[in-house]
């Protein structure tokens, strides 16, 4: 990991820090769906795992729709963690929904993390 992913971290935790404060379910979850990418990225996938199940929470709670299929980002989590079979059934499920639903977006992290995005594919963004 390049960078400062210490200082990345805590700047996450104002973050969420912050939309607690504002009271805003959605501003919330976004901040805690944006904080579980970043400690995939920081190579903490159990704080991921913890904050995405706290944005999982908040969703049912509040009514909200899901900005990412949470089911890549605990696939991603899963396979830093070295669950192999299970990430990929993950991945898969989260692949079934968004297909279903027709959502759009960049899928994170499909392929392992050492692989690097095909510069063929287009983006659908």
């Amino acid at each position: 990991m390049l960078g400062y992913p210490e200082k990345g971290l805590a700047i996450g935790t104002e973050s969420l820090a912050l939309a607690d404060a504002i009271r805003d379910p959605f501003s919330l979850e976004l901040a805690l769906f944006f904080n579980v990418m970043l400690c995939l990225d920081c190579g903490e996938p159990e704080l991921a795992l913890q904050r995405l199940e706290i944005a999982e929470k908040l969703v049912s709670e509040q009514r909200l729709g899901f900005v990412w299929e949470p089911r890549f980002l605990r696939g991603a989590a899963l396979s830093a963690q070295g669950a192999i079979d299970e990430a990929v059934l993950k991945k898969k499920l989260g692949l079934t929904r968004a297909s279903a639903k027709e959502e759009r977006g960049r899928v994170y992290r499909i392929g392992e993390p050492s692989q690097s995005a095909d510069p063929e594919t287009p983006n659908p963004a």
